[in-house]
């Protein structure tokens, strides 16, 4: 066995001492996942550090778990830089902890991934608070280096659907360390994986979250039931098929699909092609366990009525949530209102009026009921919420580019 899968090293540098462990690497299939364990040690409150540490094989992507309950880190800035050479080294990237998925408890602290830009064989890591103090003696660390390997090229095309196979799922269709369970779906559940927004293999990424939440996360598979990807691609995640329950809700998943968008959104608007993807799995997954998508029905586990296409942070208002979040976005999340109605259309099942087309803005349109407003759950112009049950007035400010719209 090489020296370096699996040797304790004692170092130190600018006052920081390490012990550093360096796991043999696992592969399943074209993945090669290792986890590399780590000791921070401060003295006199100095900034925690870590020296260069050297991976086992190149890799793109980058996790890290803090031996401490989120709340103990909340206050911690962490960071990483990355390497091909240990000579020129990428900007630090700041890392945000991963609320998806099960409750943290008084388990350790998880971080959402982190995606080189090129494959890379080294990297730095630290941890600092807003006051220039750290107020722990030592925080033991694993860090999880991914290389998700080759794509298949059957991946690469735009299918509606990319079953787990065509992406290179290692467990393929089955999730032997996760059998699936099932429960009446009430919700479909709109996330962001908050992760770069600049890959080029969106199915490599997949992969690499498939590992992560199934060896590193300990859930046995992917959490999301669904992927998007900004060129239109639609990926299988969770294995078993319509009903099953993934890891994505704030341990809440029971009766819900969670669906995400590859890439971050807090104040970056999704592709246009990626939308559409998102619309036509929404409609999919709804025409298929009879969600009005325009509902708001009652969530059994969160113990409150939630939109029936919801975004993860909508679940934050119950106190059965065991994580608060700010998923999926601020922008994406402003486009639920237009995206529900978009799938109601999708789906049609529900009464539109015919299109009108504006010449120029229009601030103040009128409504005109040819149905009983008994009947109506809502009224909107181009997915903006104007109206909901009951129905009465008769008019409404709003603003809408020109162009067609109903």
């Amino acid at each position: 066995m090489p020296q370096y899968l699996f040797d304790w090293m004692p170092r130190a540098i600018a006052g920081c001492v390490f012990a550093i462990a360096f796991v043999a690497p696992r592969a399943f299939g074209n993945v090669q996942v290792s986890d590399i364990d780590f000791a921070f040690r401060t003295a006199n409150g100095l900034k925690h550090c870590a020296p260069t540490q050297h991976a086992p094989f190149p890799f793109t992507v980058f996790g890290l778990r803090l031996n401490k309950t989120p709340e103990a880190v909340q206050h911690l800035e962490v960071s990483v830089r990355f390497s091909c050479d240990n000579s020129a080294w990428s900007p630090w990237r700041e890392m945000t902890i991963d609320v998806d998925g099960s409750d943290p408890g008084d388990g350790p602290t998880y971080f959402g991934l982190v995606f080189a830009e090129n494959a890379v064989s080294q990297f730095e890591a630290q941890l600092s608070a807003e006051d220039g103090s750290v107020t722990h003696d030592e925080i033991e660390a694993t860090a999880t280096v991914i290389n998700p390997g080759p794509t298949p090229t059957a991946a690469k095309q735009e299918l509606q659907i990319v079953k787990r196979k065509a992406w290179g799922c290692p467990d393929r269709k089955h999730s032997p360390l996760w059998p699936p369970e099932y429960a009446t779906i009430t919700h479909l559940v709109v996330h962001h994986t908050a992760k770069s927004n600049a890959e080029t293999d969106w199915a490599a990424a997949v992969r690499a979250i498939w590992a992560y939440d199934t060896y590193t996360r300990g859930w046995g598979d992917i959490g999301y039931n669904y992927l998007c990807d900004p060129n239109g691609v639609v990926y299988e995640g969770r294995a078993g098929g319509n009903g099953v329950t993934g890891a994505h809700f704030s341990c809440q998943n029971t009766g819900t699909v969670g669906i995400a968008m590859l890439g971050t959104f807090d104040d970056r608007t999704p592709k246009k092609k990626q939308l559409r993807a998102l619309e036509r799995i929404l409609a999919t997954t709804a025409r298929k366990n009879n969600i009005d998508p325009l509902e708001t029905v009652f969530h059994p586990g969160m113990g409150i009525k939630l939109d029936s296409i919801c975004g993860h942070r909508d679940g934050n208002d119950s106190d059965s949530a065991c994580t608060h979040t700010v998923c999926p976005g601020d922008s994406l999340y402003d486009l639920l209102p237009s995206i529900r109605m978009s799938v109601a259309e999708r789906i049609g099942s529900k009464y539109y009026g015919e299109s009108t087309f504006f010449t120029k803005p229009a601030m103040f349109w009128f409504l005109g009921l040819s149905i009983p407003s008994g009947l109506i759950l809502l009224v909107g112009v181009i997915g903006r919420l104007r109206q909901r049950k009951p129905v009465s007035a008769t008019a409404s400010r709003c603003a809408a580019s020109a162009g067609k719209h109903h």
